[in-house]
């Protein structure tokens, strides 16, 4: 036992101080085991009675104010002593009466007043898994990190349920933009398949002016007066493909497919599950305006939008001008400077949309909520077409309406947030005449695709 201590001995509590000498506290408490007679001495220990002039009395706890009346169980006023004296310091505790040995050396936790030379609580789990790995309990040699307790072991070769992240990026353009009509490009949110369905690709031609739509290709001026559509050495490191293939002279065109644009380990783990639901898509769309005339601006809008089989397709008007897409409610926008401005330098032409998508973030036409599914078969896109999208529209602004050379090039991140679910049978009672080393190829199945340079070769 230390210094400051606590001990109950026969109702009474007693401290520890310094050179074993136990002082008694002042603090009593009935036991069981007590006799009637113990019982009652611990009662008028307890209360001191005040007596005033009158001859009234009073009751009180020890240390209570003098006027505060107490509501405590009845005893015998007459037997009550004015003042109990302390008793003297103890260098022993007293010995216990017989009726209450079983209750002594119960403990009220106080911490201990001594100077403490413990040591931090990671010095103490070093110190721990160094004498483990000495006695060679942990199974470790020496001087090896200890192995720690664990509780799960997974039985499966994989889990039931597994929640991961697909990325992937992509270059595209916008071309000729002008203010009649919008260049449009269609993401898709709410599933890693079918990405860039409703979009096609207009095929551009290396050092002509550009054609107006979406392309693959990196396009800027060449001068102030020639405006290049294409330069095969300077195109984009990842690009989408369309359902035409490319020539020598050539973008590819028409179509993209969800093949075309596949987010990396998606192949993977479609062979391995049967189910997903989609939890979140973070998504980032950065642009650069490839003109320098003077006065060029661009604008994008952007908004949401929802579709399944049972509502309207293509809500958001493809065919309008400049000002009425000004007009539309919920439309967000954002300008883009020319490439050169004397003061500004050249950030100004860039710009970035960061957004983030949910399930039910988005407003729904009425008959969509009964055809919305939560989970989905892997290796198709959701069930009842259900689509949630971020729709831009690129326009050319202020004077330069129609000229060929106002493009906007694109890069577009997008990485989802995917729960896999029920493995497939060929994975969950594994074979040998479904295990063999073709399940998983490698990088096919890993990288994201598209991940390499379109070429025209």
């Amino acid at each position: 036992m230390a210094w400051g201590d606590i001990e109950w001995f026969a109702g009474y509590e007693y401290v520890q101080l310094k050179n074993d000498v136990w002082q008694p506290t002042g603090r009593a408490r009935i036991e069981p085991g007590m006799s009637a007679a113990e019982k009652q001495e611990i009662l008028n220990g307890n209360y001191i009675v005040d007596v005033a002039a009158d001859g009234s009395t009073k009751k009180r706890f020890r240390g209570q104010e003098e006027n505060e009346s107490i509501k405590n169980p009845k005893i015998n006023e007459e037997n009550t002593p004015t003042n109990r004296p302390r008793s003297p310091p103890l260098t022993n505790p007293p010995a216990p009466t017989e009726a209450n040995t079983e209750y002594i050396n119960r403990r009220r936790f106080k911490p201990s007043m001594e100077p403490t030379t413990k040591k931090p609580k990671v010095e103490e789990e070093k110190d721990e898994e160094m004498a483990m790995a000495q006695a060679g309990g942990s199974g470790v040699q020496n001087n090896e990190t200890a192995i720690k307790p664990y509780s799960y072991v997974m039985k499966e070769f994989f889990p039931q349920t597994l929640t991961v992240k697909l990325p992937v990026v992509f270059y595209m353009s916008a071309n000729a933009i002008d203010k009649v009509s919008p260049v449009l490009l269609i993401l898709g949110l709410n599933s890693p398949y079918n990405i860039l369905t409703d979009n096609t690709l207009v095929a551009q031609t290396e050092g002509a002016q550009k054609a107006k739509g979406l392309s693959n290709c990196n396009s800027k001026e060449k001068s102030t007066t020639n405006f290049g559509a294409w330069v095969t050495s300077n195109n984009f490191p990842t690009v989408v493909k369309g359902s035409v293939a490319a020539t020598t002279t050539q973008t590819s065109s028409g179509a993209i497919t969800h093949s075309a644009c596949v987010p990396a380990r998606l192949s993977a783990y479609q062979k391995i599950y049967q189910h997903y639901a989609t939890l979140q898509c973070d998504y980032s769309i950065e642009m650069e305006y490839g003109c320098n005339n003077d006065g060029a601006k661009a604008i994008v809008f952007y908004q949401n939008d929802t579709v399944t089989n049972d509502s309207e397709l293509d809500k958001a008007p493809q065919d309008k001008d400049i000002n009425y897409m000004r007009s539309y409610p919920n439309m967000s926008s954002v300008t883009l400077e020319r490439r050169s401005i004397a003061g500004y330098g050249d950030f100004n032409f860039k710009k970035t949309i960061r957004k983030t998508w949910r399930p039910g973030m988005l407003a729904k036409d009425t008959r969509n909520a009964e055809e919305i599914k939560t989970w989905n078969n892997l290796g198709a896109p959701p069930a009842n077409k259900h689509r949630e999208t971020e729709v831009l529209f690129f326009y050319g602004d202020w004077y330069n309406e129609g000229n060929a050379e106002n493009c906007i090039n694109m890069r577009i991140f997008m990485e989802w947030t995917v729960q896999l679910r029920d493995l497939k049978n060929k994975i969950r009672y594994p074979h040998h005449d479904y295990i063999d080393d073709n399940l998983i190829v490698h990088p096919d199945d890993f990288i994201q695709t598209p991940y390499t340079t379109e070429t025209t070769g």
